[in-house]
């Protein structure tokens, strides 16, 4: 596991910024179909989410009103049964606010080419701005002086007869397992919701329960960060409220979901196997979750674009791709075996 380095995390951050500014300025982002596609997914999203949160407070305020039918001051007199509807309210409710992000990140497997073509557009439009040197579009010097010096050493820069990054990458074979990647993925969320329930059950225990989301935030930290990271914000933790713990344990545990779905057609192009790609992340976990707060907050600060935020950034994780990977090798030619000949 590579260490941590404060650089690294202000490099994703950059890397992140300097993407989106150059992407938009790719017209290919604002054809029609990309925007239809996002608008109709972020109105579902958004009728979906309303719809979730009736579902879920409707029957709380029936009990209430039974409750109220019975004896106006029925809820006042009975405390548990006030506390055990607030806090259930309350749990499903955070359950619900999840439910746009996990419908944005479901959306790779309805709409998987589009997506596809939105990351390879946006990476060739990156790749020949810095190729023909044009450096005007970029308003950090300090990440121009530190692309100059990596793509140096990685060899980025080719002659104008030698394919460029996104050339290379296009050669690449691609590798399509849409329904595995569906079920992994269904299986990840599972998981998450349970445990997510089973952290709510544990902090209502009396003591307990007051050391179990600390606890959860210094695991979530320690899987990104490292050990020392994970400890400083467990102790943080402590001294926070409850309610804005979960929040930023929910934020760091789909931060590096995000990056998991951000980087795939990456990843389906240069064949990596699952232990392949947890040594990638592990490699660069400082720059990625530099990358991933600016994605996941870009997303969600307004729950309605969240589709378009993800469309953004997903163009964007291709500049994050061209000033930190190596150029892709070129594929192995096939050689035809020589048919036997008949005599």
């Amino acid at each position: 596991m590579a260490p941590w380095r404060l650089k690294g995390l202000w490099l994703g951050v950059v890397y992140s910024v300097e993407g989106i500014y150059l992407v938009l300025q790719n017209p290919a982002l604002r054809r029609k179909q990309h925007l239809r596609i996002f608008l109709q997914l972020s109105i579902l999203s958004f009728m979906l989410t309303g719809f979730a949160q009736i579902l879920v407070g409707l029957p709380i305020h029936l009990l209430r009103l039974f409750f109220w039918t019975l004896s106006p001051t029925f809820l006042q007199d009975h405390h548990t049964v006030n506390a055990t509807l607030t806090v259930s309210h309350t749990t499903l409710h955070d359950l619900i606010s999840a439910l746009p992000f996990a419908l944005l990140l479901f959306m790779r497997y309805v709409y998987p080419q589009p997506l596809d073509n939105l990351f390879m557009e946006s990476l060739a439009f990156v790749d020949k701005q810095y190729h023909q040197g044009n450096r005007a579009a970029s308003p950090s010097k300090q990440l121009k002086r530190d692309h100059d010096t990596k793509r140096s050493r990685m060899q980025h820069k080719t002659p104008s007869n030698e394919p460029t990054f996104s050339q290379r990458l296009v050669m690449q074979k691609k590798r399509t397992r849409h329904w595995q990647n569906l079920k992994d993925s269904s299986a990840r969320t599972w998981k998450k919701v349970r445990l997510g329930l089973l952290l709510g059950v544990l902090s209502m225990v009396p003591f307990f329960g007051t050391f179990v989301f600390p606890a959860a935030g210094a695991f979530a930290t320690f899987k990104s960060l490292g050990r020392t990271q994970g400890f400083l914000v467990g102790v943080c933790f402590l001294c926070l409220p409850s309610w804005l713990t979960a929040f930023i344990i929910r934020g760091l545990l789909s931060m590096r979901v995000l990056m998991r779905e951000l980087m795939e057609p990456y990843f389906s192009r240069m064949g990596m196997t699952h232990k392949e790609k947890r040594r990638w992340f592990d490699s660069r976990r400082d720059i990625l979750f530099g990358f991933s707060v600016i994605a996941y907050l870009l997303i969600q600060t307004i729950p309605i674009f969240n589709f378009l935020a993800y469309g953004v950034i997903q163009a964007s994780a291709s500049y994050m791709v061209l000033v930190t990977e190596p150029l892709p090798m070129p594929p192995a030619p096939v050689v035809k075996k020589p048919r036997p000949s008949i005599e």
